[in-house]
């Protein structure tokens, strides 16, 4: 019976001679560099091999922001495509199920939410009680995370500005799967 093999490393650094029948990224692809993600991993891939991604893609409409995260992320679906048009790859599906995910990001959302009221109440109290302590604490935070950190940490545990609205006006979560082209004989 064949043995299972786990490789621990980043994908871009793994060091094999390929012969995968299946090479799966889920929730994996974006953050493997676009020029090194779909031929590393055509290159693994053993004849008639497959190449499945689960993934997150930037749409169209998104832009970036210097201080708030927007829910989801990934590579430019313009740029994956681009890419994907220079390898030797076919489409054989691709689903878009981003509408079916985003509800996710509401409840990842509403538990943040939850977490920052937890920390807001925490804070409260030792402000109150230990505001000596309290001081030192929050100018430890200020020294060693920056602003933006900070402003994205408040934003995360104390606004609703992440939603499945607009996930789905910024993202594309698709299922793709790909197949080598067969070489020509």
């Amino acid at each position: 019976a064949p043995q299972a093999v786990v490789h621990e490393c980043r994908f871009e650094d793994l060091q094999s001679v390929g012969g995968f029948d299946l090479c799966l990224f889920s929730e994996s692809f974006q953050y493997i560099p676009l020029n090194v993600s779909l031929s590393k991993a055509r290159a693994l891939l053993a004849p008639g091999g497959e190449i499945v991604i689960g993934d997150c893609f930037r749409s169209d409409a998104f832009r970036p922001d210097a201080v708030y995260s927007k829910a989801g992320g990934g590579h430019s679906l313009a740029a994956f495509r681009a890419a994907l048009a220079t390898e030797p790859l076919l489409l054989i599906a691709e689903e878009d199920i981003t509408e079916a995910v985003a509800p996710s990001i509401d409840l990842e959302q509403q538990l943040f939410n939850v977490l920052g009221t937890g920390v807001q109440g925490f804070e409260r109290e030792l402000a109150a009680k230990q505001p000596w302590r309290h001081w030192g604490i929050m100018a430890v935070l200020r020294l060693v995370v920056s602003a933006r950190k900070r402003a994205r940490l408040a934003q995360r545990l104390f606004e609703a500005e992440r939603s499945s609205a607009g996930f789905i006006h910024n993202n594309c979560y698709l299922l793709i799967k790909l197949a080598q082209v067969a070489a020509k004989t």
